[in-house]
């Protein structure tokens, strides 16, 4: 018996002796940014290196995580009607210990809504609804397709939600075609839908801007489409021609209308074959774009103007020109050396509307797509100032030894571009906040020098509304 016992008390205190873990948990809340209201079913995901936990918010914007292992956590929330917020710092949790995370306070998405009604004031039902944002790229605004597009309801109603702060423009217009229910036999143009902008302007640079606050719903945004004379198509008849060093092979020919003008997006296209490259285009009268290419793989050679069509066109030659080269080199005004590794420089081009982001390497070099031809025409460059080093800014850029403005530039030729930048760079930090002192997280932070106002910088505000900007020009 006395073997027995003293079998039972040695057992139990070998398993006291051994290290026992204890759980930890981490809670907080989700409250709303502007009204502090709690936000229920917030969606809370914590992340760890081994693994992620998700949680949703009960009635009083409470959450908690259990059971956890000593370790740095992550968190972040974010609700379908919210901006989604991070936690910048990590929670370092001990073994068995509680930790409270500071409360999330979510941003309410914007809404425009409206109606879109036919020219007889009829319902326009499965109209198409386009958004415009204007946006500083780079380093001047411009109104931007924000890739918001929906159908309008049987009643033609329209809804935009998920909208962050900014200025926006409403485009309607119908795919629906024209009535044409008696022969014309002296061809007579015909009445199609033409695109419209709120409040019911024909051109974009009549448009009435929209301005939305954080959280703000606007709604009665209403567009009566309208119609407009199609005028016939005209022929377009012309050739080609090659640089002696390209080899022979095919064309690709297009134009298409400039959407400044009134009336239905239009355009047309041929590929040509070698040798006479002639082409027979068909397109109604109006300004349009004309490019040519030669692609197998890679651009080989372009053309790329403007054609103000007024009627037929015989004999229209478009030479095209090798596609250019460019490096592209970081540098120091005063001289001397720094670590310019990953540099962010994004290139625009107003040709095909694509941008793409490039990164230097240690010595400023920029290689990727500065190591292809590029497609002639107009280019914009702008120099992510929060990857620059430390202290400098950008100072000039220099397009074959001639200074250039970056927001705007023609390459045509093979070349070299020098960014040159400077030292004591400016720096501003602080908080974007309404005048309850709420912060406004996403809300747009424009600088705007006084002496080149087309070099203003835009940053959006962060979790809590901070914000912040560095190496800029002083």
């Amino acid at each position: 018996m006395k073997s027995a016992l003293l079998l039972v008390f040695l057992s139990w205190a070998a398993l006291l002796a051994q290290p026992q873990t204890t759980s930890g948990t981490i809670s907080g809340h989700v409250f709303h940014s502007l009204t502090g209201a709690p936000i229920r079913k917030a969606a809370v995901e914590l992340q760890h290196p081994d693994f992620s936990l998700y949680a949703e918010t009960d009635a009083e914007g409470r959450y908690t995580f259990t059971g956890l292992p000593p370790g740095a956590y992550r968190l972040s929330s974010g609700h379908s009607a919210f901006h989604r917020q991070r936690s910048r710092q990590p929670i370092q949790l001990a073994e068995g210990a509680h930790a409270t995370h500071h409360p999330f306070r979510l941003a309410p998405f914007a809404v425009i809504s409206g109606r879109i009604l036919d020219e007889e004031g009829e319902p326009a039902a499965g109209a198409t609804v386009l958004l415009h944002r204007y946006a500083y790229r780079p380093g001047r605004g411009r109104w931007n397709r924000t890739g918001g597009a929906t159908k309008t309801s049987d009643t033609g109603e329209f809804r935009f939600p998920g909208l962050s702060p900014g200025r926006y423009l409403v485009e309607a217009h119908s795919t629906r075609p024209p009535v044409n229910n008696h022969y014309r036999p002296s061809g007579a143009p015909l009445r199609p839908y033409v695109p419209v902008y709120y409040p019911n302007a024909r051109r974009l640079a009549d448009a009435l801007p929209i301005l939305l606050d954080l959280g703000q719903e606007i709604r009665g945004i209403d567009l009566q489409l309208t119609r407009a004379p199609l005028l016939p198509p005209v022929t377009i008849r012309g050739h080609a021609t090659l640089p002696a060093a390209i080899p022979s092979t095919r064309v690709s020919i297009s134009l298409n209308r400039d959407p400044s003008e009134q009336g239905p997006p239009t355009s047309a296209s041929a590929v040509v074959d070698y040798p006479d490259f002639h082409f027979e285009l068909r397109a109604p009268p109006g300004l349009y774009s004309l490019r040519a290419n030669v692609n197998t793989g890679e651009p080989l050679a372009f053309a790329s103007d403007e054609l103000d069509i007024a009627g037929p066109i015989e004999d229209l030659v478009v030479p095209l020109v090798p596609a250019p080269r460019i490096a592209a080199q970081l540098s120091l005004l005063q001289g001397g050396a720094a670590d310019f590794g990953n540099v962010r420089l994004r290139l625009w081009s107003f040709v095909t509307g694509n941008v793409t982001l490039i990164r230097s390497n240690s010595s400023g070099l920029f290689g990727e797509i500065f190591d292809k031809p590029l497609i002639p025409g107009s280019y914009a460059i702008e120099v992510d100032t929060e990857s620059l080093p430390e202290g400098l800014f950008l100072h000039s850029v220099r397009h074959n030894g001639d200074e250039i403005s970056p927001d705007a530039f023609d390459i045509r030729q093979s070349g070299r571009l020098d960014i040159i930048l400077s030292r004591n760079a400016a720096s501003l930090s602080g908080t974007v906040a309404s005048t309850g002192q709420t912060p406004l997280p996403g809300a747009l932070l424009v600088l705007v020098p006084q002496d080149d106002p087309a070099r203003a910088i835009a940053r959006a505000a962060q979790d809590q509304g901070r914000v912040a900007s560095t190496g800029q020009t002083p």
